[in-house]
C-alpha cells in the first residue's frame, strides 16, 4: 500500500501511525493496492492552496486533490485491487493542516490523532469522488460513508474523532 506522508510540521503527531491509518483506510474503501499522497501542513501553506486553486483566501482543515479523471465509479471492490492485480491509481494528494486540526481537536475534546484521521477519511472520500457541498442525497451518502469508514478504523485500533461521523 504505497502511501506517501510527508510533514512541514508534525508536533504531537506520530506519522507513521498516520501513515498506517491512512492504508487502513484506503483497505477499508477497496484502494489497497493505490497510492495516496498526504501532507500535514500548517495554516499558512494550506491558505496558499486553498487561495491558489479554490479562489478561496483562507485556511482550512483539509484539502484534496484526485487524480483520478471521472470514472464512474472510483472505489474498487477490496478483494480486485488484490486478487485480481489490479494496477495501482495514483489518488491524488490530501493536504491536512495540523494547526487546524490542532483546534478541532481542542474543540472536539479529544487527541489531535483522531482529528487527523476524521480529516483524512473526508479528504480521502473527496478523492474518490463524494461530495457534500451540494447537500441533500450527496452529502447523506458522504457522512455514511465517512461514519462506515471511521468504525472499520476504530475496530482496527486508530482512532478516530466521531463530531459529524456518528
Amino acid at each position: 500500500m504505497p502511501v506517501d506522508v510527508t510533514a512541514s510540521s508534525e508536533e504531537g503527531l506520530d506519522l507513521e501511525r498516520v501513515e498506517r491509518a491512512a492504508e487502513c483506510v484506503l483497505g477499508v474503501l477497496g484502494c489497497a493496492a493505490d497510492e495516496l499522497s498526504l501532507a500535514v501542513v500548517d495554516d499558512q501553506a494550506i491558505r496558499a492552496l486553498n487561495r491558489d486553486y479554490r479562489d478561496l483566501d483562507l485556511s482550512t482543515d483539509v484539502l484534496s486533490f484526485s487524480q483520478l479523471d471521472d470514472e464512474p465509479s472510483r472505489a474498487r471492490d477490496p478483494r480486485d485491487s488484490v486478487s485480481l492485480g489490479s494496477p495501482p491509481r495514483a489518488l491524488g494528494d490530501v493536504v491536512i493542516s495540523l494547526e487546524t486540526a490542532a483546534r478541532q481537536a481542542d474543540e472536539g475534546g479529544w487527541p489531535l490523532e483522531e482529528e487527523v484521521n476524521r480529516l483524512l477519511v473526508h479528504g480521502v472520500l473527496h478523492l474518490l469522488g463524494h461530495e457534500h457541498e451540494r447537500g441533500g442525497e450527496d452529502e447523506r451518502r458522504m457522512k455514511a460513508e465517512e461514519a462506515r469508514v471511521a468504525r472499520e478504523l476504530k475496530a482496527a485500533g486508530f482512532g478516530c474523532a466521531s463530531e459529524d461521523l456518528t
